[in-house]
């Protein structure tokens, strides 16, 4: 009876461990590495003019590599009408001082959805800003499939997009995107954002207010800096 039990014993063992090894190659080539993805920010001026604008005219003043870092900045029209992009003293900024924003963005797939940290320097001091999530199909934006304020989806009673940038023009949000419909652009934003191709964006609020699930009225902001993710 002891060598029966025993016999038994050293069974069961070697039938876990060889059942063990056996599942190893099927765990490892299903799941899925999270490992994070980064992304340097860059200029966008589709928002906005410099040098010249016209509010019937869009093609007046769109910047190019021989405009000026001495033009001054407007609201692109027709939907910002040639608002003059103003720092939060009041004064006109310069197009050297709205291409003067500069970060790095990082995202990871987490469980809750994707985590999302971006840090920037350049921005205006005291300026008020917001961070955007477009989710495009393979393009460039624009256009975008869906669209929403970074942490949120729509349901969300409160908005935490949206931060102040220092007195030396620093700025940094860390927050995780859910799973949902867009607040922006009522497409679907995945629970994993490196599954598809999107963007983040920086959007510069010239009212110094944040809108919840919107931006805000066209002439109150302008996209200053985004991050392009391609599908990895």
């Amino acid at each position: 009876n002891m060598k029966k039990s025993i016999f038994g014993r050293l069974t069961t063992i070697v039938f876990c461990a060889a059942y063990a090894v056996s599942i190893l190659p099927v765990m490892a080539t299903t799941a899925k590495p999270e490992r994070p993805t980064e992304a340097t920010g860059s200029n966008f001026f589709g928002t906005v003019r410099a040098g010249a604008c016209a509010p019937g005219n869009p093609s007046i003043g769109m910047i190019n590599a021989s405009t000026p870092d001495s033009a001054l900045v407007y609201g692109a029209p027709p939907d910002r009408g040639c608002v003059p992009v103003t720092a939060p003293d009041g004064s006109q900024l310069t197009l050297g001082e709205f291409k003067a924003v500069q970060g790095r963005a990082k995202v990871q797939c987490v469980n809750r959805g994707t985590l999302v940290n971006v840090h920037l320097t350049g921005l205006q001091p005291r300026g008020t800003y917001s961070v955007w999530v477009p989710v495009t199909a393979g393009n460039i934006f624009p256009p975008a499939i869906a669209a929403t304020a970074l942490g949120s989806v729509v349901g969300d009673d409160t908005f935490v997009n949206g931060f102040t940038a220092s007195a030396s023009g620093e700025g940094q949000i860390t927050l995780i995107q859910p799973e949902g419909i867009g607040t922006l652009v009522p497409g679907f934003i995945p629970r994993c954002l490196q599954d598809v191709t999107f963007e983040v964006h920086i959007v510069y609020h010239l009212d110094g207010e944040t809108h919840g699930p919107l931006p805000g009225p066209p002439t109150t902001w302008v996209v200053q800096e985004r991050f392009l993710f391609p599908l990895q």
